[in-house]
This record gives C-alpha cells, structure tokens and sequence, in this order.
C-alpha cells in the first residue's frame, strides 16, 4: 500500500510547495545518485566494478586467491586506486559513467519547476551536469538565471558569498565536485569533512524544510549537517528507510518526516507527477509526459494482480491512463487499458458505461483493436442491451474468427433476446429465430438444438409445424 499512499502524498506536497509560492521560501532540494540512473549513468557499484575489471586491479588476486573477494575489500581497491590518481586520471576512468546520456524527463520537469520558483536552492552530491543541461535545455541562461558553485573548486568564500547574494535566484551547490571541472571527492576520507564554514552553511540551510529526491543518505559529511531542530523532510526513494539506516535516524529526531517510497520513489516519477500538479498547463514536454503516463498505467495494472487491494492499483492505473490520453497519447491502448482496468475492478458492475465509453473511444482510433468488441459486449450484457451485445460479438469474430469467448458470449446473448422474445410470444419457430437474429436455416438449426440439449428449450410439433417453448418447471 505503500505505493498508493505515496501517489496520494505528491499531490499533498505539490499543493504545499504551491501556497509556498505566496512569500514563503521554497523547499531546499537534496539530490543524489539515484536522480541521474535514467540519464545513463551508472550506480556506484556499478563503477566499482567496472574499474576494477577495466584496469586489472583483480587479475593478481584471480591467480593468488581462489575464492573471490569480499565487497568491502574491492572497494578498497577501488579507494586505493583513485587514491593515486589525479583529477585527470579520475575524469578519464570515470567519465563514461557519469556522463550519461541526454537529461531524462524527470530532469526537464525538474528544471522547469525550477524555473517556475518552486525551488531556489538544490544541494547535489552528483558530479554529473544534468540538472544544468536541462536548465539550459528550457531557455535558462547561466551564469544569469543559475549559479553553478563546486565545493573544493571555487574558492570557499566565493561559494559562500554567492549563496548569500540574492541573484542569480537558483544556485546549485555541488558538494562532491564536478565532472567537466574534474574535481572528483570519492574515496571516503574526501567525504567525511566539509570545510567548518561551508558544514555551518549546509547546517543553516537544512533548518529548512527539505525534499531529498535520489539520495540513499550514506555521505558521513552531508549526514551530520542534519539535526534535531530543523523543519520537515520529505524522502522521496522507492525504498522504505531501515531502522538503522541514517535516513530511518533522521525520521525519528526530526518532528516531521515524511516517506514517498515505491513506484513515486523514483526520480522520473516523482518530477514527472509533480509537474503535473502544479504545471499542468506546460506544452513543452507534453508527449514525453504522455508516453511517461502511459507506461506508469501499464505497471500499476500490472502491481494490482498481486495486491491485496487491487482496487487502489486500479483507480490510479486508469487515472494516469487517463492523464495521458488528455496530454494527447494517441495509441488506441490507451483507452483499451482503461477498459480493461474497469474489466478488472472488484466492483466491475459499477463501471459499465466508463467502461464501454472506454472501449469506444479505442474502436474511435482503431477500428480493427481484437478484443475490444468482445469486451464492450460483455459490458453491453450487463446492461441487457443484447441486439449492441451482439453486433460487438460478431464484429469481434469477424476479426477473429478462432475467437471462442466470444463465439461463446455471441451464444448467450442470443439466448437472452430469444428469451425475451418467448417471454412476449409465447413460443419461437425457426424462421423466428432466424428474422430475428439475422442467421440462416442451418445456423439457427443447430444453435436451437444446442439449447434443447441443455433442457432451455423444449421442441414441440413437427416439420413445418416445430415450434420451441421454454420448459415446464420441474420438467
């Protein structure tokens, strides 16, 4: 459930960041690792790893030690070999890691709720320069609109004066260095200190509250700036926090501490959802946003087969399905999802006309969707509106004629029209049968066969005069 209360809490913080926009200072925003993976860079370990294979470092310990070593003792030998490296060498081994690919959507819906004043201050302790790409990428203009301050690379009193000064509005402060002005503080003896004035600067910020997006909280240096008297954290991370973590310390000393873990954990997510609260009217990333919305319905339906409450998945798979067709997703899926996703519902009956109005639109931009006409006529089944059941039914078999669900439903819904019909004429012939449905001889032949064998019918007469009843009670 923990997913589903996260959804309902971004559109609780986007309505808190808005009322801020009336004087209030905006929240701080703490970045981390986590924010750049879906721009292409690689995770910590993954670097690790890497390094170690690129330039040997276990190639003497394959042929000495027989069994492989422990985590802990690869990253010292990841240590140890940055440790001998200069700025150069490190930008060389690290580069293609942390350079990434173009910003993700996640980052332009970043920038442009930057841009709209709802962040003033972002704190990251990612090297790489995407969240200024992205700035740039929607008309920002550095240094004009943005400062850009690298701790360990401009000198201490500039950082600190710049926080200070009030223009330009937005200043990022890159604590452990940056990748094009290669200062890289990695190993761990580089992050266990800030410098005292700039730990007292970060102190004095973070007595504000606080959105850490991406940030698994495990950098010594930026953890201690946290203390007891300071204003709420919002933790935004697809993982709940561990007792024993120093994110799970920070919840308990802190009065206000809340969690968005889950599907809105994710970086991507978390932006793209926030954008749409509180910038809904933006076309300049309206299709990236659309396909983002659509993808979010497709694993929210797929997280209701195992909850406990699929429901919950359900109402929010077809709220972002339909955010996405309102953005302008064109796809025909789209509508089939919903469809399906009311299909779905443990209270399925309440949403026939949703449902059909769903499959509708689908056949709207393509006629030819198999399946969509079989499950509109189930719908139409519910409502008893059999002559739209049937045409649906023959329609689907139409385009697919090995269909036996529908050949099936096509059958029942049959049954009940000629059931009506008894009811009003007290009998049914074939040629009745046959004006009524639209079949021929044979056809209507054997499906009244079919329900005589089932005891729903009972044949009376012969030759020209065979009629069919519907059966006694107790016959």
């Amino acid at each position: 459930m923990d997913d589903i209360q996260s959804l309902y809490d971004i559109k609780q913080l986007a309505e808190l960041m808005d009322d801020r926009k009336n004087g209030e200072t905006p929240y701080l925003l703490i970045l981390g690792a986590g924010a750049s993976f879906s721009s292409g860079c690689s995770s910590g370990w993954k670097i690790v790893e890497d390094v170690l294979d690129k330039y040997h470092l276990l190639d003497s310990y394959r042929t000495q030690e027989p069994e492989e070593l422990s985590d802990s003792a690869k990253l010292e030998l990841f240590w140890d070999f940055l440790k001998a490296r200069s700025q150069t060498a490190r930008y060389t081994a690290l580069r293609r890691h942390i350079e990434g690919e173009e910003p993700s959507i996640g980052y332009i819906c970043l920038a442009e709720l930057i841009q709209a004043g709802y962040f003033n201050i972002i704190l990251t302790t990612n090297f790489d320069i995407f969240l200024e790409r992205a700035l740039q990428s929607i008309g920002m203009i550095y240094p004009r609109d943005f400062a850009v301050l690298v701790n360990g690379y401009q000198i201490e009193e500039h950082v600190l004066k710049s926080l200070n000064f009030p223009k330009p509005r937005v200043k990022v402060l890159k604590l452990h260095g940056d990748l094009y002005a290669r200062i890289f503080q990695f190993r761990p003896n580089e992050i266990f200190e800030f410098t005292d004035k700039i730990q007292q600067t970060i102190e004095k910020l973070l007595e504000d509250d606080a959105i850490i997006v991406g940030h698994s909280m495990q950098d010594t240096d930026l953890n201690r700036c946290f203390h007891i008297e300071g204003g709420e954290i919002w933790y935004v991370n697809p993982n709940e926090p561990t007792a024993d973590s120093a994110a799970g310390n920070l919840r308990e000393i802190r009065e206000t501490f809340m969690t968005l873990n889950g599907i809105a954990g994710y970086f991507d997510q978390f932006f793209i959802r926030l954008h749409y609260y509180l910038l809904r009217e933006s076309q300049r990333i309206r299709e990236q946003r659309a396909h983002f919305y659509y993808q979010s319905g497709r694993e929210l339906y797929e997280l209701s087969n195992s909850s406990s409450n699929p429901e919950d998945y359900l109402h929010w798979a077809i709220q972002d399905f339909r955010v996405a067709a309102d953005l302008g997703f064109t796809e025909a899926d789209v509508y089939y999802q919903i469809g399906q996703s009311y299909d779905k519902h443990p209270n399925s009956r309440e949403y026939n006309e949703q449902a059909i109005e769903a499959y509708s639109w689908c056949l709207e931009l393509n006629p030819n969707f198999k399946g969509v006409h079989r499950n509109r006529g189930r719908r139409y089944m519910e409502q008893e509106l059999y002559d739209e059941a049937i045409k649906d039914f023959q329609l689907e078999l139409s385009l697919n004629p090995g269909d036996s669900d529908a050949r099936d439903w096509l059958l029942q819904a049959r049954e009940r029209k000629m059931l009506e019909y008894i009811y009003e004429q007290g009998r049914i012939t074939n040629r009745d049968y046959r004006k009524l449905f639209e079949v021929s001889r044979s056809i209507a032949t054997k499906e009244l066969s079919l329900l005589v064998e089932a005891n729903k019918l009972v044949r009376k007469g012969t030759g020209r005069g065979t009629y069919y009843i519907l059966p006694e009670e107790g016959e």
